[in-house]
């Protein structure tokens, strides 16, 4: 138990929790969305809350302790000693159309599971970032007992907002005090429409991408749409299974590949 202490303070001593900088370049964004928690990223567009006060506990970004499942870095829960869990990370606002339904995925597991201490988190919805405003629940995993050599557990949610307008999803620990960690990697949210009747288990295609994105899939590909992590799409090609990207700068996209009618939206690495 006292590498794990002595752990937990070295961790926090590293990073602080609080509100984004001023650097935020897109505070309201356009779906698709998508968070890897890179440097690449617009990471200064999520804010943080700190409900419990812990001055050890909060979510931070960190890309040097914790193996992730693509890139370098992701979103961690760090516990407290002696407080329970009640800390938020929200991301930016998103612009989203009332009626239609929207897709949230993501991929999440605990640290230190194995040493049986359990993690809590749920996941909200509301139209501001802060804790009062997160009033539509979304998910909630409790008991997460799994740790770093676990794989992450893969978390997909539909959710359709009654009115148009900026929605924030809001990440919550409620864990008891001295648990363990919580990771989250991976957060997209993009729209659910069509995407039921593509066969996902079906599409191949080459990640990272350096020139050309190279696509597989039973179905004719009618479409193929790139999207920064802005919302901003950069590329569209027709009845295409091969994508020049050479054109664009390294970073993550989003791809949103539509064929014999449906849509299927997947994150590309483009060195």
């Amino acid at each position: 138990m006292k590498s794990k202490l002595l752990f937990s303070a070295a961790i926090a001593g590293l990073f602080s929790f609080g509100a984004a900088n001023a650097q935020c370049t897109q505070p309201i964004v356009e779906i698709p969305y998508f968070m890897g928690f890179e440097d690449t990223d617009d990471i200064d567009c999520l804010t943080y809350e700190d409900v419990n006060g812990g001055i050890e506990s909060g979510w931070m970004i960190e890309n040097e302790f914790f193996p992730t499942q693509t890139g370098d870095a992701s979103m961690i829960y760090v516990y407290d000693l002696d407080l329970p869990g009640d800390d938020w990370f929200f991301t930016p606002g998103l612009n989203l159309v009332g009626g239609v339904s929207y897709n949230l995925d993501f991929l999440y597991r605990s640290g230190l599971g194995s040493a049986f201490l359990l993690e809590n988190m749920e996941v909200k919805l509301g139209n501001e970032a802060s804790s009062t405003a997160m009033t539509t629940t979304l998910f909630t995993a409790e008991n997460i007992d799994t740790d770093f050599g676990s794989d992450f557990t893969p978390a997909s949610i539909t959710f359709t907002p009654p009115l148009s307008g900026t929605y924030y999803i809001g990440f919550h620990s409620y864990s008891e005090a001295d648990q363990g960690y919580i990771q989250i990697d991976d957060l997209m949210v993009t729209s659910a429409l069509a995407v039921d009747s593509f066969n996902k288990e079906l599409l191949s295609y080459n990640n990272p991408v350096k020139d050309l994105l190279e696509i597989s899939y039973p179905g004719a590909i009618s479409e193929v749409s790139l999207y920064n992590l802005l919302g901003q799409q950069v590329l569209q090609a027709s009845n295409a299974s091969q994508v020049d990207t050479s054109h664009l700068t390294s970073g993550t996209y989003v791809a949103k590949i539509t064929a014999d009618g449906a849509t299927a939206t997947v994150k590309v690495v483009k060195h």
